[in-house]
């Protein structure tokens, strides 16, 4: 069946796409490029240009068709891996950067007669950085779920495989090769994945600065404003979240309230500046006390609430005595000493959220009718 295409239009309107694609990706990264946009818009402007480049192979200078497009689509790829690291906030080795596109045009300039060669070794070159992208993409995954970044690493699995058969072809079956730059299905096909994948992955791009951006607004929207300590929002939800482990898994998991003693004094007798100041220090002093995986939060007033994430009543009890010297030995602003008591509590299998921190609030409250600056267990 003869097939009439015409690859000048075809290109065009995968340039022309690309282009449009890089322009609104700028447009939605019109501040900082913290979250790799810019850097993948400027990609998508680089790879317009050499993709026209190649595609342009018998009407321009084998020079500009052949080396320098290819140098271009090289340079795209690590333009493509410099973006995802720009989100990840990771640097990008300049050596990883630079050395694939100026391989190609190193082989490319000494294998200008020898079409199987360059097919060989320039679509090796873009192997290793597909994977080097999809590397990136897989890395720090469980801290940075997101969709977006999924979409992209679907639509770039599918490149090593393409890729390596393109190899394999330059192998075994030579006289495959040279079709590959005339009008036939093949070419439509791989266009048209090319075509897809461009506006894919842009859309996965703006969905990751997007999701980003929604879940700092909601961590924003859990802190205390003056501590930087979760509010009880968070508080709860963690709360919930370690009750579902210890019913699930059987981790044991621990509370500790935290009540300043005589709060109200310090607010009347130095003014409300030195007890926010009291509020913040104890805050960062307790911080520094317990585990990453630990949760502080401030429940309101002069309360604060630490969770312990695989704790049992033994470990909890011996870091709320830790916290509650560490907070007598401290000197606050303007000389102060301050004391706390507190209340420690085991969650139970039986146990509610509302249970288990009623049980913390009466030790707590124990704590405080037995003299203050002391830890009790309910």
């Amino acid at each position: 069946m003869h097939i009439d295409l015409n690859l000048q239009s075809i290109i065009f309107t995968h340039v022309l796409t690309c282009l449009s694609l890089a322009a609104s990706v700028r447009w939605v990264a019109r501040g900082d490029n913290s979250d790799g946009l810019r850097t993948w818009a400027f990609a998508l402007c680089i790879y317009s240009i050499g993709f026209a480049l190649v595609g342009l192979r018998g009407i321009i200078g084998d020079v500009y068709s052949i080396i320098l497009g290819n140098f271009l689509i090289s340079l795209f790829y690590s333009m493509f891996l410099l973006a995802i690291k720009d989100f990840m906030a990771d640097p990008c080795n300049r050596l990883i950067f630079w050395l694939p596109p100026v391989l190609i045009v190193c082989l490319y300039s000494f294998l200008m007669d020898n079409i199987r060669a360059r097919i060989f070794f320039g679509n090796s070159i873009l192997l290793i950085q597909s994977v080097l992208i999809c590397s990136a993409l897989l890395k720090r995954r469980r801290l940075f779920a997101s969709r977006g970044r999924d979409l992209i690493l679907v639509i770039m699995l599918m490149a090593p495989p393409l890729l390596f058969t393109r190899i394999v072809f330059s192998v075994i079956k030579p006289s495959e090769v040279e079709p590959l730059f005339t009008a036939s299905w093949a070419q439509v096909i791989i266009g048209g994945i090319a075509y897809v994948a461009t506006i894919l992955i842009s859309n996965g791009f703006v969905l990751m600065a997007k999701e980003r951006s929604d879940e700092r607004l909601r961590m924003a929207a859990m802190k205390d404003r003056l501590t930087g300590c979760w509010n009880r929002v968070r508080i709860d939800e963690f709360a919930n979240q370690e009750m579902a482990r210890l019913t699930r898994h059987g981790h044991p998991v621990s509370l500790i309230m935290i009540d300043i003693d005589h709060f109200k004094e310090i607010n009347d007798r130095y003014g409300h500046a030195v007890g926010d100041a009291v509020l913040v220090g104890l805050a960062e002093m307790v911080q520094r006390g317990i585990r990453p995986t630990d949760l502080l939060g401030r429940w309101g007033g002069e309360e604060f609430v630490v969770i312990l994430s695989m704790s049992g009543l033994g470990e909890a009890m011996f870091i709320a005595e830790h916290l509650r010297h560490t907070i007598e030995k401290n000197l606050f602003q303007d000389g102060l000493h301050v004391t706390a008591s507190l209340g420690v509590s085991t969650c139970l299998p039986v146990d509610t959220w509302h249970s288990w921190m009623s049980r913390a609030d009466r030790a707590l409250y124990r704590a405080k009718h037995h003299g203050r600056n002391l830890v009790q267990v309910e």
